[in-house]
């Protein structure tokens, strides 16, 4: 086997999962005597996802974890490249965006790094309402970063061989910039991926959020299962989640009481439950975006008013429990809303969602895994929008506003077959690499090649040294990002 020029992007220092699966990436191309090449931020950003304020406790506590990765799985010093500023990344002028739109469109060149800004920005705060006048400090950060990222990466691309890159995630702003200059100089790439139960999973020239390759991998894993076996696994995920089982993730519906239904809830009418999605994570993915409303609020709005005079229809709108700790323009939208055909159930409300599922009539959703699941219990399923499972035939997927309604309106609607659940059922339950280096333990990295992950190793009094002149960075960041000046508690965060 040809040895590969490969180069790999870590800032995961400071999450114990994805520094388990970063490990395990490494150990896995090393294993393959391939020329691997380490990029780490040594500080340089002034931000990262995990580390939003540049807490610089947090990025000593992540290169120092990174550097003891790194001696564990064996790769040399030499190989360790540390991003650096250029000249001339100190004169760009940022412009004021109105809206997320122009945010979205801004570009460096050629790079759509606003895209990524935007991404940060939506998961930092959970709102799309973006602009220059509410976010002015913050959107200059993250697009300064970006253009960090893509003047270094352009730089080492030209001047080293490169025949593979590999990057975590791969959205955000610190990294979708490599991303996209690997797809301008059609160099081979992987996004890194957690998979089901501390697995982890590399999407080939894609986004883990892609619903194409998501598509084909559900298909795959499906295929090359065992008949009997990926039947009862399926299944099973769906009882699990129906019971607030947590094995493969966090439970939204164990604190939900069992069979209740909202007050007043009529039988004798038709019914219709609805369950949105945070409009967060996806919105800035081109490949999950659809002509059919600019927004889901705008989406069910426009449903429960064209059916405001049909008195016989009554649609249960249920919040996802995940937004029960957000506030933003989405939820204010919907806990104002007065429309007599509409019952809201809040976030954290007892109602339990698969009774709702079992007394409605029908089942419209926006992509979370809810479309699925109906179907899967036997209800006819609406997806309107995009999601993993969009072709799976497992929901009916209108293209229109009227074929929407003619769903709706359809007092003979069955439920489609259970296959393409079930598909996607055990793909959620399988997906992956199980890990070979890294043990976990209540859902974090325990040890790496039999050594315990510490939080700060003896490295870290050197990397500190070095990084004492950036404190003034800490306290702007802070500042920005959060509103307030830094505390106690935001020095003893990362200890």
């Amino acid at each position: 086997m040809q040895k590969k020029d490969i180069l790999i992007y870590s800032n995961t220092g400071l999450t114990s999962i994805q520094i388990g699966l970063t490990a395990e990436v490494l150990a896995l191309l090393n294993k393959e005597e391939n020329n691997l090449k380490v990029v780490l931020c040594d500080n340089v950003l002034h931000n990262c996802f995990f580390n939003r304020s540049h807490n610089l406790l947090g990025c000593i506590a992540c290169q120092s974890r990174l550097h003891k990765i790194l001696d564990l799985v064996g790769i040399p010093a030499k190989n360790r490249i540390k991003l650096k500023v250029l000249p001339e990344q100190l004169d760009v002028a940022i412009p004021n965006f109105k809206n997320l739109s122009e945010l979205l469109g801004y570009n460096y060149k050629g790079i759509d790094i606003g895209r990524g800004a935007a991404s940060s920005i939506i998961s930092y705060y959970r709102d799309y309402e973006i602009s220059s006048e509410k976010y002015h400090d913050i959107i200059s950060l993250e697009l300064k970063k970006s253009i960090l990222v893509v003047d270094f990466f352009e730089k080492f691309i030209k001047e080293e061989a490169v025949d593979e890159i590999y990057l975590f995630n791969g959205r955000f702003a610190e990294v979708r910039p490599l991303l996209k200059l690997a797809e301008k100089y059609n160099i081979p790439f992987y996004t890194i991926e957690s998979g089901t139960i501390n697995h982890f999973e590399l999407y080939a020239n894609s986004l883990p959020h892609s619903i194409v390759e998501n598509t084909i991998q559900i298909h795959s894993y499906w295929e090359k299962a065992d008949p009997i076996k990926r039947k009862e696994v399926a299944e099973l995920f769906y009882i699990n989640r129906r019971t607030g089982d947590e094995n493969l993730g966090r439970s939204f519906t164990k604190k939900q009481q069992r069979d209740l239904l909202p007050k007043h809830f009529d039988k004798s009418k038709k019914n219709i439950a609805i369950f949105n999605s945070s409009e967060d994570e996806f919105k800035v993915l081109t490949e999950w975006q659809t002509d059919l409303y600019q927004n889901q609020n705008e989406a069910i709005f426009n449903l429960v008013e064209h059916f405001k005079n049909r008195i016989e229809y009554h649609f249960y709108l249920r919040i996802h429990p995940n937004l029960s700790a957000v506030e933003n323009q989405q939820i204010r939208e919907l806990k104002e809303s007065n429309h007599l055909n509409l019952t809201v159930i809040l976030p954290d409300d007892h109602v339990d969602s698969y009774g709702l599922i079992d007394a409605c009539d029908k089942v419209i959703t926006f992509g979370s895994t809810m479309g699925a699941e109906a179907n899967y219990w036997g209800k006819p399923s609406i997806l309107y929008g995009n999601s993993f499972y969009v072709n799976l035939n497992c929901t009916y997927v209108p293209k229109s506003f009227a074929e929407l309604e003619a769903l709706i309106l359809d007092d003979n609607l069955a439920s489609n077959d259970k296959l393409g659940s079930l598909k996607y059922g055990y793909y959620l339950s399988s997906y992956g690499t199980a890990p070979e280096i890294v043990e976990f333990k209540n859902g974090k990295v325990s040890k790496v090649k039999e050594v315990k992950l510490r939080t700060f190793y003896l490295n870290a009094f050197g990397i500190g040294i070095r990084y004492l002149g950036n404190i003034k960075q800490w306290f702007q960041s802070h500042y920005a990002y959060f509103g307030k000046k830094l505390g106690l508690k935001d020095f003893k965060k990362y200890m």
